[in-house]
């Protein structure tokens, strides 16, 4: 149960504030573990429902002018999940399986802030409408012999936004409407035309000259109708709380770091030594679908996961009872990173290494534990 909570933040006027929030949580969980089968199984299912409060973007790039900019308001999730789980083959097997569906509400997530904004803000906070995430997950331990034991686990992923209206444009998002509405003027009103030419009136000449032709440009822009170069005419009526102008629909697109699966293969052997020691050799390898990853909710960015995997292999040895350990290891020996593609960077910047971290490169080293008893 959560209470009426007063959640006040003392910010630079104008911004002194409250937010409120009441929500009643609830769980039902029923499990049926059957004494008529082999082997011992358990049966679950789960039906949830879970409330985030409302809280403010601390991490803002730059003040916004209102509160509402800065604010995010409740998030509310309901869950269902339906699993098993248990051991055969006289317990040699394990496994674990879940099927689920999780249906957010008023999702908490951050977007791009207008290009050139006068607070020069890089995002602003935001609520999705609603996205759906549909999946199964599962894993698998087998124990093949008396040393060797192998594992397997995987995820598939359905996620979409079902509704999504109101996301600030991206930079690129941006280019690609301006160049859209300039070459058919005829299809776009007089305000859309004129916010075209002023987004790219603020570019430097050699910027715009360096954009990508509209020919070359992804139908992925285009999607949902491409960015608002103005405000719709029921948004400046004030019929409609969308239609603002350099925001997009992003419904129906997939959300950011959801591969459609991902798969993870583990093996590892030990074997005695000299009677007291145990040498043992451990290997795992993913591999996982392609997939964008991005911290501000755009779709139009260059920054994506390709469809591949990496191996991490290790190999060491120590006493039986496991009061010490010397291994070695080699980690990303593949070097999954992200993948530099151009045709999403409507404005060219450069960055092919963007957002490289310490597990895009192979490492290797030696590790030595020891347990106090």
């Amino acid at each position: 149960m959560y209470s009426a909570n007063d959640f006040r933040w003392y910010l630079p006027a104008p911004f002194i504030e409250t937010q409120k929030a009441d929500n009643f949580d609830k769980q039902i969980v029923l499990s049926f573990t059957p004494n008529s089968m082999e082997g011992n199984h358990t049966f679950c299912g789960k039906y949830v429902t879970a409330f985030k409060g409302p809280v403010t973007d601390t991490g803002q790039g730059g003040l916004p002018t209102t509160f509402e900019e800065l604010a995010f308001a409740p998030e509310f999730v309901t869950a269902f999940e339906v699993g098993a789980k248990g051991t055969l083959m006289e317990r040699r097997l394990r496994y674990d399986i879940d099927i689920f569906r999780n249906d957010f509400k008023d999702l908490q997530t951050v977007g791009a802030a207008p290009l050139f904004n006068p607070q020069d803000q890089n995002s602003v906070s935001l609520n999705a409408g609603k996205q759906r995430v549909d999946g199964v997950e599962f894993s698998f331990d087998y124990a093949a012999t008396e040393r060797l034991t192998l594992n397997l686990a995987g995820s598939l992923l359905d996620g979409e936004f079902l509704d999504f209206d109101g996301s600030g444009c991206s930079a690129n998002e941006q280019a690609a409407a301006s160049l859209n509405i300039l070459a058919n003027p005829s299809s776009f009103r007089a305000e859309e035309i004129a916010g075209a030419n002023q987004f790219l009136g603020r570019l430097e000449p050699g910027i715009v000259a360096s954009l990508t032709p509209l020919a070359d440009i992804p139908p992925e822009f285009f999607l949902t109708g491409g960015c608002r170069m103005a405000d719709t005419e029921e948004f400046s009526a004030g019929t409609t709380s969308v239609g603002a102008a350099q925001t997009v629909s992003r419904q129906g697109t997939t959300p950011q770091d959801s591969p459609s699966f991902k798969f993870v293969l583990g093996g590892n052997y030990e074997m005695p030594v000299m009677n007291s020691y145990m040498a043992f050799v451990n290997v795992k390898a993913h591999i996982t679908d392609d997939y964008r990853t991005c911290r501000s909710s755009n779709p139009s960015v260059t920054t994506f996961f390709d469809r591949g995997g990496d191996i991490n292999v290790s190999a060491g040895f120590g006493p039986q009872d496991g009061s010490w350990q010397l291994a070695g290891y080699v980690r990303n020996i593949l070097q999954a990173r992200p993948a530099y593609h151009p045709k999403f960077q409507v404005i060219p910047d450069g960055f092919i290494t963007a957002n490289l971290q310490d597990n895009s490169f192979t490492s290797y080293g030696i590790k030595f534990n020891y347990n106090f008893q």
